[in-house]
C-alpha cells in the first residue's frame, strides 16, 4: 500500500460525499497540499533555525512556495490521465477494519502535521 496515494484516496472520498467525481478530485488536491506544506516549512525551519535567526517573511514566503509546488504536484500526479480513478479501483474492496485504521491514520498524519507546525 503506497501512504501517499492512500492519504489522498481518503481525502478524496471524504470530498466526494459533498461534491462531483471530479470537483472532488481537486479538493482533495488542494486539501493534501496543506499538511504537505506544513512538513516542508517545518523542515526549512528546523534547518534554518540551526543557522540563523528566522526571517519570517521569508518563512512566508516558503510556505506559499511549498503550498503551491505540493498542489501543483498533487494536481498533476492525481488528475493527469484520472489516475485518482485507478486509485480509488485500488482501494474501494478494502474491509471495515482496514477503512477505519486508514481513516485513523490520516486524520493522525493531518493533525500531527499542523501541531508540529505551531510548534515549530
Amino acid at each position: 500500500m503506497n501512504p501517499y496515494e492512500y492519504t489522498f484516496y481518503r481525502l478524496y472520498k471524504q470530498m466526494h460525499l459533498s461534491y462531483e467525481e471530479d470537483e472532488s478530485a481537486w479538493y482533495a488536491c488542494i486539501l493534501y497540499g496543506t499538511p504537505l506544506m506544513f512538513n516542508a516549512s517545518n523542515v526549512y525551519w528546523i534547518f534554518t533555525g540551526i543557522f540563523v535567526v528566522p526571517d519570517y517573511r521569508k518563512s512566508l514566503t516558503v510556505m506559499i512556495s511549498t503550498f503551491s509546488t505540493a498542489v501543483g504536484f498533487n494536481l498533476f500526479y492525481f488528475l493527469y490521465k484520472k489516475r485518482f480513478k485507478t486509485i480509488e479501483l485500488k482501494y474501494i474492496n478494502e474491509t471495515k477494519t482496514h477503512k477505519i485504521i486508514g481513516i485513523i491514520c490520516v486524520i493522525f498524519y493531518v493533525l500531527l502535521s499542523i501541531l508540529l507546525a505551531i510548534i515549530a
